[in-house]
């Protein structure tokens, strides 16, 4: 190397010395979790900068804006992340680090800012950032004898989120006719809240079935779509919501247009506000609903229309089938959606603006894991969020003794 090649380059690294903060902030803030975890061990100076709270927001909210979406395939005994839910070439196994010394069942009930709310069939609830790998374990609100006899776990509904305060989640437990439990990681208690006095039995009445029992967070609240009896021989589709802030539940107004021919709906996440996949059984075609001003009835807007004949046209045996049920994954941008058919692995991106429907490939590892299995999917964005700040305040043992009612 000669004297001229290394002055260049000592004048480069002085020069990098007088980079403005705010502008290294600024270039950090769009580089993906997993290059970004390897930057901090480049510097002192950059290691402060990626662990610093506002610096985490930022790249959050960078994140949240361009709809950088990470994708969760899972089923009973596997979970696989992928980093581009457009392309499913590349993938990796992460780790769920559950420790009950047996195989359980697992599912992801929630997502908020990069964090995962996985709850086994039974044992310790957990949040995970699969992007960081941290996780910690929560006891579960159901975990007494009477918890468990009177209410099976998969007849619960959950809820993960926060309220006011961005830093303190929250996850929400609703189990029989009218216990609502709450687990804040920032309360400083090992312990769940029962929420006294809930008006729960108000706006839940009669009601008959639960069609998402993970609820949809957004304007921090927790949103599930369910069926009530209006009377003996009639039966009414609402969206209620649980609140965060003032620990109250509502009900959100359903769309005006829609009829009984609609035989399938989902709910789903649009933005920041909530939508309605439905499906009608007259028409043959689906519908998107979204909410474009939160909590006005006058607000939802058919966004999208998805006949079934383009899935006739683009797609080969099984997607042919009109019985095929769809659920929105997430929304790619402003012209693609990612949706999958229930059950089985299949991942579609549907181009609203060619009407095309595009598969995507598993990969070959993929394949041999979920062939012919119940499988689902979770979109997620990749976060930089911590949660082993909360280790103090967590049993890791999950106790019973430590389950008891409050």
């Amino acid at each position: 190397m000669t004297n001229h090649t290394k002055t260049t380059k000592l004048r480069s690294i002085e020069k990098t010395e007088y980079v403005p903060d705010e502008l290294i902030r600024e270039i950090l803030s769009h580089a993906p979790v997993k290059s970004l975890i390897q930057l901090k061990r480049v510097s002192k100076p950059w290691h402060t900068i990626i662990n610093d709270p506002t610096f985490i927001n930022l790249h959050l909210n960078q994140a949240i804006q361009h709809n950088n979406f990470s994708l969760l395939l899972y089923n009973s005994n596997h979970i696989y992340s992928i980093h581009d839910p457009t392309s499913t070439a590349t993938t990796e196994c992460p780790s769920v680090p559950f420790n009950h010394g047996h195989r359980d069942y697992y599912d992801v009930a929630g997502s908020c800012d990069g964090l995962i709310l996985l709850i086994p069939y039974r044992g310790c609830f957990g949040i995970w950032n699969p992007s960081t790998g941290e996780f910690i374990s929560i006891p579960s609100p159901y975990c007494s004898e009477n918890y468990i006899l009177t209410m099976p776990w998969h007849e619960n509904m959950y809820g993960f989120g926060y309220g006011s305060n961005r830093s303190d989640y929250k996850i929400v437990s609703i189990f029989g006719t009218g216990n609502v439990k709450v687990f804040s990681t920032r309360s400083g208690s090992r312990m769940w809240k029962t929420i006294e006095g809930s008006n729960i039995h108000v706006v839940f009445g009669d009601s008959l079935y639960i069609y998402n029992s993970s609820g949809i967070f957004a304007r921090g609240a927790v949103h599930w779509l369910m069926c009530f009896f209006v009377t003996s021989t009639e039966e009414e589709d609402r969206i209620i919501a649980y609140d965060f802030g003032c620990e109250e539940f509502s009900t959100i107004p359903m769309p005006d247009r829609l009829t009984n021919n609609n035989e399938y709906k989902r709910l789903s996440k649009w933005g920041e506000s909530i939508c309605l996949f439905i499906k009608d059984c007259r028409e043959w075609s689906s519908h998107i609903f979204v909410m474009k001003e939160y909590g006005v009835r006058d607000s939802w807007s058919k966004l999208y229309t998805i006949p079934e004949a383009p899935i006739q046209q683009n797609l080969e045996a099984p997607y042919t089938n009109l019985r095929i049920k769809w659920s929105i994954v997430c929304f790619i941008n402003d012209e693609k959606i990612l949706l999958k058919q229930e059950g089985l692995y299949n991942l579609v991106l549907y181009d609203t603006r060619s009407c095309k429907f595009v598969e995507l490939e598993l990969h070959e590892d993929l394949k041999n894991v979920f062939n012919e299995r119940y499988c689902s999917a979770y979109a997620y964005v990749p976060s930089l969020v911590p949660i082993k700040n909360y280790e103090d305040l967590i049993d890791p043992c999950c106790s019973p003794q430590l389950l008891r009612p409050m």
